[in-house]
């Protein structure tokens, strides 16, 4: 993949962001353009820099402060317009997606002032566990709901997994037929079941940690479709440019979520647009 934009242009600030933003229809107007206060989020989410740090253009300065910055973030996340403007570049691409194979990976993210949804885990930090779905070329497609890092890959599975299937159906991509690509954490009888129940097939390493199974047929396994799961790891490599994301400050939950919406977004705008 080339370059991932760090900025967007207004053109497609307008076609792709706008619309999904959650906008004052009276009292005060920032004096500088929305699109403007947008990427000066992207260059928060892209520097890693304090709020309080963050650089604005000199003929910015005199009218906007980071606060309202911060302002504009908050109000956007609370009201879901980074989730919407995620999902509404999903189902304007749904074509472009290969859901041939469907990937499935945890991450770890350490919590430096810990917060919701974040407890001791794997590491001597608090951390955050997020689930991230990918089509086969490792393109997001789906942030599923956030756990504290002292539950495994697997904990409440069965209704995570339930609830991200639900919304990639009302956004009109179909994963009949599609391989699940998941390595052997998620290696859960009830997941196997839920993709059966959904013509998904799941291509998920057996962890020999469980039980032995009962005799009948063998499970499907296709270890050249599973080797392809290195898209989804490449994913992860293209957000770690955001350097926001790469350990989580953010106090409440649904404020790192959005910036990692943002960064799916992102990456789907360089690959799609």
């Amino acid at each position: 993949m080339s370059k991932i934009p760090t900025k967007i242009s207004e053109k497609i600030f307008n076609k792709h962001v706008l619309p999904n933003l959650n906008l004052a229809k009276r009292g005060f107007v920032s004096k500088i353009p929305v699109f403007k206060i947008f990427n000066y989020i992207l260059k928060k989410l892209y520097t890693g820099v304090t709020w309080k740090s963050l650089t604005l253009d000199n003929e910015d300065n005199k009218y906007v402060a980071y606060q309202a910055i911060y302002y504009h973030f908050r109000k956007w996340s609370n009201s879901k317009s980074f989730k919407n403007m995620f999902d509404n570049i999903v189902k304007e691409n749904n074509g472009k997606y290969d859901l041939s194979v469907i990937h499935l990976d945890g991450t770890q993210t350490i919590a430096k002032k810990g917060g919701s949804k974040t407890a001791y885990g794997r590491k001597k930090y608090k951390t955050t566990n997020a689930l991230f779905m990918t089509d086969k070329n490792g393109l997001p497609i789906s942030l599923c709901k956030l756990n504290s890092g002292n539950h495994n890959d697997a904990f409440k599975l069965k209704i995570t997994m339930k609830s991200a299937f639900k919304d990639l159906k009302n956004l009109g991509l179909s994963l009949k037929n599609s391989f699940f690509n998941a390595d052997k954490a998620f290696d859960v009888k009830d997941l196997r079941k839920l993709c059966f129940n959904r013509n998904i097939i799941p291509n998920i390493k057996h962890n020999i940690r469980n039980k032995k199974e009962k005799r009948g047929r063998n499970r499907i396994f296709n270890e050249e479709i599973y080797k392809t799961r290195f898209n989804i790891e490449r994913t992860f490599a293209w957000m770690d440019k955001f350097k926001s994301i790469v350990f989580r400050y953010e106090i409440k939950d649904k404020y790192w979520y959005s910036f990692n919406i943002i960064a799916m977004f992102l990456i789907n705008i360089k690959s799609l647009i």
